[in-house]
C-alpha cells in the first residue's frame, strides 16, 4: 500500500471517529431535558473544541455567517440551561456545515457522500440542524415526518 493511500485511510478513519463522537454528543444532548447546567456547559466546551479543529467554510451563506457570529461567545456560567442548550445546538449546526465542506474537500466522493448523509440525518433529526434558527421553537426537537409519528400543522393551520 502506498504512503499516500495509508495517509488517506488514516484520515478517513479519524474523520469517521470524530464524526461519530459529534453524533453521539448530539444524541446525548437530545436524550432528555435536564436542569444540570454543568451537563450543557461541558458539551458546549467539547463541541467548541471540535469546531476549532475544523477549517472554516469558504464563502459561507448568510445563515451560516449569522450562526458563526451568534456562537462567538461561549455561554455564561450563570446562563439558564435552556439557553446553553440552544447555543450548543447552534454550535452543532455550524459543525455540521463545516464537516460537510471538509468531507467534500478532503475525501473521495465515494467515501464522502455516505458520511455526509449520515451527518445530515444524525444532526437534523437530533440537534435541530434543519432549517433556519429563528428561536420560535425554543430548542424543541425537529419533528420526524414519518406517518403515524405525530400530526403536523401546516402553515394555514390545518392538520396533516
Amino acid at each position: 500500500m502506498s504512503d499516500l493511500r495509508i495517509l488517506y485511510v488514516a484520515l478517513l478513519a479519524s474523520t469517521r471517529e470524530a464524526m461519530d463522537d459529534i453524533l453521539e454528543m448530539g444524541k446525548e444532548i437530545e436524550a432528555g431535558p435536564t436542569q444540570r447546567r454543568q451537563f450543557y456547559v461541558e458539551y458546549e466546551r467539547r463541541l467548541r473544541m471540535a469546531l476549532s479543529l475544523l477549517p472554516k467554510v469558504e464563502n459561507p451563506d448568510a445563515s451560516l455567517q449569522q450562526l458563526e457570529e451568534e456562537i462567538q461567545q461561549p455561554s455564561d456560567e450563570s446562563a439558564l440551561p435552556q439557553d446553553i442548550m440552544l447555543t450548543t445546538r447552534r454550535v452543532l449546526r455550524v459543525i455540521k456545515a463545516r464537516y460537510e465542506a471538509f468531507l467534500q474537500d478532503s475525501l473521495l466522493s465515494d467515501d464522502a457522500f455516505p458520511l455526509i448523509a449520515e451527518l445530515i440525518k444524525g444532526l437534523d433529526d437530533r440537534a435541530g440542524g434543519a432549517g433556519d434558527d429563528d428561536d420560535d421553537n425554543d430548542g424543541e426537537q425537529a419533528v420526524k415526518g414519518e406517518e403515524g409519528d405525530c400530526k403536523v400543522k401546516a402553515e394555514n393551520g390545518e392538520e396533516q
